[in-house]
């Protein structure tokens, strides 16, 4: 009798073993998750544990510059062109062999301003599925702004200098800026549409007075660019609600995310740090205003002083000494999404 019990207890264990195993087995997965945005589309590779919604290991991160939004901008018809879906589309089979060699499995996307405004945006990701087997959804401003803000909060650990303040996640993409804070249990989201390539848009326009059908580029800017400053500054002023004010001037911690943050403006003012500081940008952007495209050697030298501009106007209008960057972006959001 002692034997069959014994045997029983064993196989109850073994049972266990290979049921949590199992669980484990069904909880994990290789996912890349893509975000089309309006002027490049990154990817992150990670194993995820989708039963405790956690991110074990990043494999890989990758971008490809896909001019959506300017694109748009210059199409009578308010559509995406189908050169440049041709483009963004190639982009993404380029990123998903490098995903499927690091094993990825699951394959998931968010596209966001360009194609909320494009009038074929909806077809377009159709276009998408159909040709790279990557299921994009069109999200909007305000689920953009708090995919943001969770993928910060769920990797961001405050230093010891920042312990007990609030957090204010900044997002600036192509098309559309996001300033995002939590109150209780609600989101304080900002939803602004100056963004980089817009931004670079009114200044080539409204500021240097240039035919954007033939001028792509505002460089060199020249000392007009302090207007830009000064545009920047009053937007801020005036659109950013007051509830987000008040949280900024409590002495809330800033994190910027995206690649205006943390690639075009770190690189420029401060690439070692992991933050920069408002007197330091307003002299990058005085002194950027002397370059011309190639002097700026970069791939998106057409928006690299503008987004200069654009963030120090901001932090002006809305008091902001110090920004800490993270390398995050929607695609880090998307991750652990469920739907």
């Amino acid at each position: 009798m002692s034997v069959n019990r014994n045997i029983l207890v064993a196989l109850i264990f073994i049972w266990s073993v290979l049921a949590a195993a199992a669980g484990a087995e069904n909880c994990n997965r290789t996912r890349a998750a893509f975000d089309v945005g309006s002027g490049a589309t990154k990817m992150v590779v990670a194993k995820i544990d989708i039963c405790q919604q956690l991110i074990v290991s990043v494999l890989l991160r990758q971008a490809r510059k896909v001019a959506y939004n300017d694109a748009l901008a210059s199409n009578q018809q308010g559509q995406l062109p189908q050169s440049i879906v041709d483009r963004g589309i190639n982009a993404l089979l380029e990123l998903k062999v490098l995903a499927v060699d690091v094993g990825a499995t699951e394959f998931v996307g968010v596209a966001t301003s360009a194609f909320r405004r494009a009038t074929n945006g909806s077809l377009v990701v159709k276009q998408i599925l159909k040709r790279s087997g990557i299921l994009v959804k069109i999200i909007s401003q305000r689920q953009e702004a708090i995919l943001g803000y969770l993928a910060v909060e769920s990797r961001f650990e405050l230093p010891g200098p920042f312990s007990g303040r609030k957090l204010v996640v900044w997002d600036i993409g192509g098309g559309s800026m996001q300033i995002t804070a939590r109150d209780t249990n609600n989101f304080l989201v900002y939803q602004g549409k100056l963004a980089s390539v817009s931004f670079k848009r009114q200044v080539i326009r409204d500021i240097l007075g240039m035919d954007l059908m033939r001028v792509k580029s505002p460089n060199p800017i020249g000392a007009r660019g302090e207007q830009g400053i000064t545009l920047a500054q009053k937007s801020a002023k005036q659109s950013v609600p007051k509830e987000l004010k008040q949280i900024l001037t409590s002495g809330a911690q800033v994190v910027g995310i995206g690649g205006v943050h943390y690639y075009s403006v770190r690189n420029r003012v401060a690439p070692q740090q992991s933050y920069y500081r408002r007197k330091q940008l307003y002299l990058a952007a005085m002194a950027g205003m002397k370059l011309s495209d190639q002097q700026l050697d970069s791939a998106y030298a057409a928006t690299e002083v503008t987004n200069l501009m654009l963030v120090v106007g901001y932090m002006l209008g809305l008091n902001i000494d110090r920004v800490d960057v993270m390398k995050v972006n929607m695609a880090d959001g998307v991750l652990l999404r469920r739907d």
